[in-house]
């Protein structure tokens, strides 16, 4: 079972406080030997609040179409409100979503079907019956709208995860206390209604699934945690579906302290993957990821990176047939001591750790950068959202994070788009005169601060000018001073890395003109 932990104001406290974290990432790179060409194409995500934003779950239909759920702070009455953000192929924009309880609202997952069926799930506080009930949305091609859902406990019931197959099989999962004690919770739709269906459980023993992928009417899979009540041991759960009831499936807990699992993804009978993250009770405080695989006849552990050595966390997976897998969520930087985000890739053969973007302050180790939910279309078309932390660490504020794989990289679609651009001090220049250039970076198309942090590289007809490789950006403005020894024309960029919020970008060519000093007669007196 997941200890529920609201990604809300509170949540983030007490995160801080449990995993001594706070807000930062890695600088972009300031370039590549040849010098970058274009703008950057990034596409600010929404953020509604000026405190807390979350993301959660992302599920994607198309390259056109595509949904993010989590939370976010409404600052005016303090309650944290339900966050549904759609990508259209252009850019990603919030859509109106129901908000029932009047202090808490929190979403969890999402799962689309087409453009006119998904279903989103989380939880809420219902204030007349002083308890956290499941909360279940649905997409009808025009809003989403409330849709009742079954709350087996008198005092909490949670959703974490959810996975439509078609408008009549859908399932949602979680957990609900029952006396003290946490039980799993699956929920069915059939078309019509959801309904509770009966699942594992033992005396005495807490159960919690935070995963659920369907195949088929006959063939899905929920995954979690369980353990003996008041014991710090816990180990992985994998329940299945067989079209007739749910049983509980061997599986792996290699450590010997706690074991979760959080994500799952069905490919067929015969392939899955499930992810989380695992502690030995000799050292409870570091976590390695935790990668299991199913073949069709048994779970087995795969060996996967851990680039941390303290916490290295899974929070999500998607797989595709033909096209891999991907498995995406958070480590805590040995060097800095940032939480930077992690993603995984497996080819086939073995899984491997692929550069993400981390837009919280570089290099700075309150920084944090998190990974939830992906959603992988194809090999070229894949969506993970998180969220990261504001530079300014002591307001401690979250901003949506959503990140895009487009075939060759991952790049950060919820970067403010910036423009730069290149001036001479002296255009044309003589020889064996210095000439300052001077790039300056603004914000494009949003009101923001002047961006801050950074470096600029320089390029002269190409390649970068070695003295002039990163220059930090002070103000929005860079400069570089060049002397030259030969006349000539020379072709001048300015590259800005990006950082924090802002994304990188290239300037348009200025051409400089370098020519021989004027030459001055000196008149020559008769004799």
């Amino acid at each position: 079972m997941r200890p529920y932990l609201p990604r809300s104001a509170a949540g983030v406290a007490a995160l801080a406080a449990a995993a001594v974290l706070v807000t930062g990432g890695i600088a972009a790179p300031a370039g590549a030997a040849a010098a970058p060409t274009g703008q950057a194409s990034a596409a600010l995500t929404p953020n509604p609040s000026s405190t807390y934003n979350f993301l959660q779950g992302v599920s994607a239909v198309s390259g056109s179409d595509a949904w993010a759920v989590g939370s976010y702070n409404d600052t005016t009455t303090g309650a944290s409100k339900t966050l549904i953000l759609h990508w259209n192929g252009t850019a990603w924009s919030k859509v109106k979503s129901p908000s029932p309880g009047s202090s808490f609202n929190e979403l969890h997952g999402v799962s689309a079907v087409s453009g006119s069926d998904a279903w989103a799930v989380g939880d809420y506080f219902n204030a007349t019956a002083r308890a956290y009930d499941t909360l279940i949305l649905h997409w009808n091609g025009t809003a989403w709208s409330k849709v009742k859902s079954p709350n087996p406990s008198p005092g909490a019931s949670y959703l974490y995860g959810v996975s439509a197959g078609s408008g009549s099989d859908a399932w949602a999962v979680g957990n609900y206390d029952n006396n003290g004690i946490s039980n799993t919770l699956i929920l069915h739709w059939n078309g019509t209604a959801w309904s509770k269906i009966e699942s594992p459980a033992a005396q005495n023993t807490n159960f919690g699934l935070d995963g659920v992928s369907a195949v088929s009417g006959s063939d899905a899979w929920a995954v979690g945690n369980y353990g003996i009540n008041g014991s710090a041991t816990f180990d992985t759960v994998i329940l299945h579906w067989d079209g007739t009831a749910w049983s509980k499936i061997s599986s792996p807990s290699p450590g010997s302290g706690a074991n979760y699992l959080y994500g799952v993804s069905a490919v067929s009978r015969s392939d899955a993957w499930a992810v989380g993250s695992y502690s030995s009770s000799l050292n409870p405080g570091a976590y390695d990821t935790l990668i299991l695989h199913w073949n069709g006849t048994a779970w087995t552990q795969v060996k996967s990176p851990r680039p941390s050595s303290t916490w290295n966390f899974l929070e999500g997976v998607s797989a595709r047939p033909g096209s891999g897998a991907w498995a995406v969520g958070y480590y805590k930087d040995d060097t800095v001591g940032s939480f930077d985000t992690l993603i995984l890739r497996w080819n086939g053969t073995a899984w491997s750790k692929v550069k993400s973007p981390n837009p919280s302050c570089p290099d700075y180790y309150w920084s944090y950068n998190y990974l939830y939910g992906v959603s992988a279309r194809s090999g070229s078309d894949a969506w993970a959202v998180g969220d990261y932390g504001d530079c300014n660490f002591a307001t401690g504020k979250a901003a949506t994070l959503a990140a895009h794989w487009n075939g060759t990289a991952w790049t950060n679609v919820s970067a403010i788009l910036t423009s730069t651009s290149v001036s001479s001090s002296s255009n044309p220049v003589t020889t064996g005169r210095a000439v300052t250039y001077t790039a300056t970076v603004a914000p494009k198309g949003t009101v923001a601060p002047t961006p801050q942090g950074g470096t600029v590289a320089f390029y002269d007809n190409g390649s970068k000018i070695s003295s002039c490789s990163a220059k930090p950006l002070n103000s929005g403005s860079a400069t570089c001073r060049v002397t030259y020894a030969s006349v000539g024309s020379h072709a001048i960029k300015a590259h800005y890395s990006g950082y924090a919020d802002y994304a990188g970008s290239t300037s348009p060519t200025l051409t400089e003109t370098v020519k021989t000093p004027a030459t001055t007669s000196v008149p020559v007196s008769p004799r």
